[in-house]
């Protein structure tokens, strides 16, 4: 039987930005005592949720947080920590602690280096950054990207669930019977969720794709440019705009994003995708539709529809920078 393990950050999951701002947690980051980590709080919802998923799923935790840089060799009063923390001591793996490579902080290296090691496994890493390690074993491993200011919610514990294959908890089945005579709302990432359980490269919408490289918002009169190159005067390119608006900002806007290659000085467009900012700043933006493109002299043509999860992976396939070009007009 193949063996179930989560990864599990600390910091922007367990520990969310919301968090260190309790009365307790703010005291002690503020006076930062000797051992101060020791003594913060985790959240108690995404503790809760991780704990009643590595029960339903049958998984084993494993730590790769760089809390355990900080602890160095004392395990067991890490371990001591995690359990009064409400994370019992049998939900973790045997060999719960990710190897420590190196002086700087590797934790995907670390991810790596412990699967390797391992029998195979189904692996999810559970983290507030985007995986930047080696490729993982597509069908067998996933990550969810948390948003370190809330940490791991209900929204990132049902792609969990979809992941392991293991029904929604007793809390989501409540709040999705409560409005029963209420028509279910079309689930807007269903292709993606239903990709990521086949094992493919990621269920993220595609606008928290473009935070992790580099982009928090998208507000009017911005536009943004990635490239990556992969030979002599030839690459990749990611390009969004955010037309300006004339008065005040209002929810609704387009953001417009590009992708293609650059040859000699010579632009190819593969595809377009219209995005819808949720609020006047951008700090939000959906999928709306998209295409590809065939280039016909000075004309592009549509050729196939995108759906956002194929759009996505056009662009994941390249690995961009997190450090793209900024623009105003």
């Amino acid at each position: 039987m193949t063996e179930k393990v989560i990864f599990v950050d600390i910091d922007g999951v367990l520990l969310s930005l919301e968090g260190c701002k309790s009365p307790e947690n703010a005291a002690i980051l503020k006076a930062r005592p000797d051992g101060f980590m020791a003594h913060l709080c985790f959240d108690a919802e995404p503790v809760k949720l991780i704990v009643e998923l590595a029960d339903d799923a049958g998984a084993k935790l494993v730590l790769s947080s760089n809390w355990r840089r900080v602890w160095g060799g004392d395990g067991d009063a890490l371990m001591t920590k995690l359990v009064a923390e409400g994370l019992r001591e049998d939900l973790w793996h045997e060999d719960w602690y990710l190897p420590v490579l190196g002086l700087e902080p590797r934790k995907f290296d670390e991810i790596a280096d412990w699967l390797d090691s391992h029998p195979p496994c189904l692996a999810l890493v559970i983290d507030d950054e985007g995986y930047r390690g080696p490729p993982l074993i597509r069908g067998m491993a996933g990550v969810i990207v948390t948003d370190e200011s809330v940490g791991y919610t209900a929204s990132d514990d049902e792609a969990a669930r979809i992941f392991f294959g293991v029904p929604a908890s007793e809390a989501m089945l409540t709040e999705d019977t409560a409005d029963h005579d209420e028509p279910a709302a079309p689930d807007p990432y269903a292709p993606e969720r239903e990709a990521f359980m086949r094992g493919e490269p990621s269920m993220k919408p595609i606008g928290a794709y473009l935070r992790e490289i580099g982009c928090k918002s998208f507000p009017p009169g911005q536009s943004v440019l990635w490239y990556k190159g992969d030979g002599p005067d030839e690459g990749h390119w990611l390009f969004a705009i955010a037309p300006a608006q004339q008065g005040h900002s209002s929810p609704g806007y387009t953001v417009t994003l590009a992708f293609g290659r650059e040859k000699a000085g010579s632009i190819e467009l593969k595809g377009c995708v219209l995005l819808n900012a949720e609020d006047r700043h951008g700090n939000r933006i959906v999928f709306n539709k998209g295409c590809l493109v065939r280039q016909q002299g000075d004309k592009f043509i549509p050729e196939a529809e995108l759906k956002e999860f194929d759009a996505l992976g056009h662009v994941l396939d390249v690995e961009f920078y997190s450090n793209p070009w900024f623009f105003a007009e």
